[in-house]
């Protein structure tokens, strides 16, 4: 399986943890973002991540829609307040720690342009985990899908369509793989955990996708 880091982190991993012996053995490759799909067509069985399902070579099932969270130090106004969620207006204005090539910036590039908006100060990290931790640490608002970490206290993000913003989780695979017909029957592995990680509510136990052996 192909995924970022903090899909391994947050969903395989722990999806893993929950298997046993009988289990299929999952060996992950952690590969940035934007590479999934290319391992995917050279060699790995299965790719997980986040962004558009557009690219027409590969089989694609949705796994859940995971939340961008803001998040800010204990001490931030918002966090005082009891805010729960923010503004793309209001988030706009403050220092932004946003992640490079991570598909949460793609996501929100997108809506603030399509709020005719514009960034008032960010530093960019490369990797998301920084990202909240600077944030905890009130160096600013650290926008990334990561779950709570050191205590920093995360807001859900809504978009001029008062819908809270989000992107999307895809398994997708080869078409011509040898167990293409197990793996569109068993589409979500790991979906309870993912929809804990994002908004879906967990489907029925799922508990491994039983692959045929190869021939």
């Amino acid at each position: 399986m192909a995924a970022a880091q903090t899909t391994i982190t947050e969903v395989v991993a722990p999806f893993v943890a929950t298997l046993g012996p009988d289990d299929p053995f999952v060996s992950v490759r952690e590969v940035p973002a934007d590479r999934i799909r290319a391992t995917v067509s050279d060699d790995a069985d299965l790719g997980l991540g986040a962004g558009p399902a557009d690219d027409p070579t590969l089989a694609w099932r949705p796994l859940t829609d995971v939340p961008l969270r803001a998040y800010v130090a204990p001490t931030h106004r918002w966090a005082t307040h009891g805010r729960r969620s923010i503004t793309i207006a209001e988030l706009v204005t403050e220092h932004l720690l946003l992640t490079r090539e991570h598909p949460a910036r793609a996501v929100l590039d997108q809506a603030v342009s399509q709020a005719d908006l514009t960034y008032a100060h960010v530093t960019e990290s490369s990797n998301a985990l920084m990202s909240e931790a600077l944030a905890v640490g009130d160096f600013g608002v650290g926008i990334t899908t990561d779950l709570p970490r050191f205590g920093g206290c995360p807001l859900l993000i809504d978009t001029v369509e008062r819908t809270t913003l989000s992107l999307q989780l895809h398994v997708c695979w080869t078409p011509q793989h040898y167990a293409a017909g197990a793996l569109t029957a068993h589409p979500r592995p790991g979906a309870q955990r993912a929809g804990r990680y994002g908004r879906a509510p967990p489907p029925p136990p799922e508990h491994a996708w039983h692959l045929p052996h190869h021939p």
